[in-house]
């Protein structure tokens, strides 16, 4: 059986509300010891600055990393743009970056807390220099930040992984400091054609079928509170997934995304296809609907081609939804029927 693999956005030192949504998804026990069995865990990065504990975050995961090993499963990070700054605060202290402000004082802008620094020792300073930037989980490329700057690193995973990793070892600071703000950039996805293009070419070089990344809060993003969101975002035709759920907010929980193997046969055809015509009364872009129904797909372990049957503007569209089996056909209309109720329903607050 193929363990079940996930994966966790930006914690920001919010050592506590990480503990609660590990324990809720049943890979932490009370004890605080690994639950996953032989389940894959994934960080994405941004452990540090902003809450109360980042050494109290790596310190769990390092922990975490060993005992999972243990019952057969897998913990693994990935480095943030929060690391490097607070690595470079210790490196190179009152140097100057190309903003002006010294090393240090750039991490204390972006929520550095000194706690942290001052408590940072040799095995941690070990694995954070060794945290890759990127990883193949199955069919996910996971990265930190929704940004195309890794291809100024390398063309493929492990000349980006090797390229930073160098950087991090050295003492180059102009190098130090290009990468910071290299990995300040965001939304590089975000933008309808052009957004699609960058995914095409992101996904062509480094592998997988969908980027999943953090980076960029989910609540900002959509400008909802941040107790409202409970679940990924998925945008660029659902080919890209955020799971940062915004744990820097006071009101943020965030959660955790289930890398679900993703459905190969219909993309190469070895298989009849079912289909089922649903209509939909909500008044979306097409994009935006193909947008929830790849949500859908994903979260129910099903993939399916969707057709729109008629133009747009239309307030009851149909759709026809091809399927492996005529059951998982049928069963997708009742889930896109209410989760489309749901979301006019939250439209129609967004414009009281």
């Amino acid at each position: 059986m193929t363990p079940h693999a996930f994966a966790i956005g930006d914690v920001h030192g919010h050592l506590d509300k990480l503990i609660n949504v590990l324990q809720s998804h049943r890979l932490l026990d009370f004890s605080l010891r690994w639950a996953g069995g032989n389940s894959r865990l994934w960080f994405l990065g941004d452990f540090f600055d902003r809450g109360p504990s980042g050494v109290g975050v790596i310190e769990l995961i390092m922990r975490l990393q060993h005992e999972a090993r243990q019952e057969g499963g897998f913990v693994g990070a990935l480095l943030g743009n929060h690391e490097p700054l607070i690595l470079g605060a210790r490196k190179f202290r009152r140097q100057k970056t190309s903003f002006g402000m010294s090393f240090r004082a750039e991490w204390l802008h972006n929520g550095g807390r000194l706690s942290d620094l001052e408590a940072l020792n040799e095995d941690h300073l070990n694995w954070l220099l060794a945290l890759p930037a990127m990883a193949l989980e199955g069919d996910y490329l996971l990265i930190h930040a929704d940004s195309q700057f890794y291809f100024d690193y390398g063309n493929t995973i492990l000349e980006v992984n090797n390229h930073i990793h160098e950087i991090l070892i050295g003492d180059n600071d102009h190098e130090w400091d290009e990468l910071l703000a290299q990995f300040s950039r965001r939304r590089e996805f975000l933008h309808s054609e052009e957004g699609e293009h960058r995914v095409d070419d992101f996904l062509r070089a480094f592998g997988g079928k969908r980027v999943v990344h953090g980076h960029t809060p989910i609540p900002y993003l959509r400008g909802v509170p941040a107790d409202e969101v409970c679940e990924a975002y998925f945008y660029a035709g659902g080919r890209v997934i955020n799971i940062d759920g915004g744990l820097i907010y006071r009101e943020g929980n965030g959660f955790v995304f289930p890398l679900r193997p993703l459905n190969t046969d219909l993309e190469v055809g070895n298989l009849e296809a079912h289909s089922v015509t649903v209509s939909v009364d909500i008044p979306l872009s097409p994009p935006l609907l193909e947008e929830m129904i790849q949500e859908i797909f994903v979260e129910t372990h099903v993939e399916a081609y969707v057709e729109i049957l008629k133009p747009i503007p239309l307030e009851v569209i149909p759709l026809e939804i091809n399927t492996l089996e005529p059951s998982i056909a049928e069963g997708l209309e009742s889930k896109i029927v209410t989760k489309s109720k749901r979301k006019r329903k939250s439209n129609s607050k967004k414009m009281e």
